[in-house]
């Protein structure tokens, strides 16, 4: 329902000085954090309880795809993937009328080492967007600036930096998927009422120790 992904920069304020300037000083690794909204409805409730009740709290690590329909969406991609996923090649689903999670990705052309804030890829299914948020293995970034390059190949500016190295021919998810924790135990408790609907809201921040 809501979509707010966000880095914290990680900035700590200290108090203006006499000249009237303001401080702030960066003594932590930057993280992702997000508060999205999300719909529920009977049985999607229950669901979302028995894999909450999984994660126990903040114990459990969600590995969640940073959902940004502005960004980039499965319909861009020309591919006829649905909100179910990937069917079989039958057209077929499985039993719980889902199919198969839908990865979409683009090719590194040239070794970035960590910290790096450009790539240069190749992403013959749709071409990178400023703003969009991308990852490689898990880890997000977002696309800060785009040149293309060649057929299909861009180079892309991105923010925050790399923080792991990624050598030419891997690969990026278009749809950035990173790895969270919730902000707090009691994170997207389902209350609902008699419609059997809920709107509950979630509080995730990056997990940064792997």
């Amino acid at each position: 329902m809501s979509f707010d992904w966000d880095i914290d920069w990680r900035g700590q304020p200290a108090s203006d000085r006499t000249s009237g300037n303001s401080q702030v000083v960066y003594n932590a690794f930057p993280r992702w954090v997000g508060s999205p909204q999300i719909l529920l409805r009977k049985e999607q409730i229950r669901n979302w309880r028995a894999f909450r009740a999984t994660a126990q709290g903040r114990v459990g690590i969600y590995r969640i795809r940073l959902c940004d329909p502005v960004g980039f969406g499965l319909s861009e991609t020309g591919a006829g993937i649905g909100s179910k996923g990937v069917p079989f090649s039958t057209s077929t689903f499985f039993s719980a009328d889902v199919g198969f999670a839908y990865d979409p990705k683009a090719t590194v052309n040239i070794a970035a080492d960590a910290g790096s804030e450009q790539l240069t890829i190749t992403s013959p299914d749709v071409a990178p967007k400023v703003g969009q948020i991308m990852s490689y293995d898990d880890w997000p970034f977002q696309v800060t600036t785009v040149r293309t390059t060649g057929a299909d190949t861009y180079s892309i500016g991105i923010q925050m930096p790399l923080r792991s190295a990624i050598t030419a021919g891997e690969s990026v998810s278009l749809a950035g998927i990173g790895r969270f924790e919730a902000v707090e135990d009691g994170m997207g408790n389902p209350t609902y009422g008699a419609a059997h609907v809920s709107t509950p809201r979630l509080q995730f921040r990056e997990v940064l120790t792997r």
